[in-house]
C-alpha cells in the first residue's frame, strides 16, 4: 500500500513575527495518531526561524500525487496553519 505524507515549512520568520509568536525558539509535538499533525518550531541554528508541519496523508496506488491532490493538501495545510497560528495571518 502506497501512501504519501505532506509537509510544509514557513518562510524564515522575522524578529517582529517572532515577537508576536512568543514562546520557545524550539518545540516539537508528535501526535499519538499516526495520521495526526506533527508540528516543529526550529531556530536559526537548525535552518532559520520556521514552523514546520506534517499533516495530510493520501493513498497513492500510482505513487505520484495528482495536481488536484497537491492543491487540496496545500489548502488544508494553509487552513490548519491559520487556525493554529491566527496571530500570524499572512505568513507564508
Amino acid at each position: 500500500m502506497h501512501g504519501k505524507l505532506y509537509a510544509s515549512m514557513s518562510v524564515d520568520l522575522d524578529a517582529a513575527t517572532l515577537a508576536i509568536l512568543g514562546g520557545q525558539p524550539r518545540l516539537g509535538v508528535t501526535p499519538s495518531d499516526p495520521k495526526g499533525t506533527t508540528m516543529r518550531r526550529i531556530d536559526t541554528a537548525l535552518g532559520g526561524n520556521r514552523i514546520i508541519t506534517r499533516t495530510c496523508a493520501t493513498f497513492l496506488p500510482g505513487m505520484e500525487p495528482t495536481e488536484a491532490a497537491l492543491m487540496r493538501t496545500a489548502a488544508a495545510r494553509r487552513r490548519k496553519f491559520a487556525d493554529r497560528f491566527s496571530q500570524l495571518a499572512g505568513v507564508r
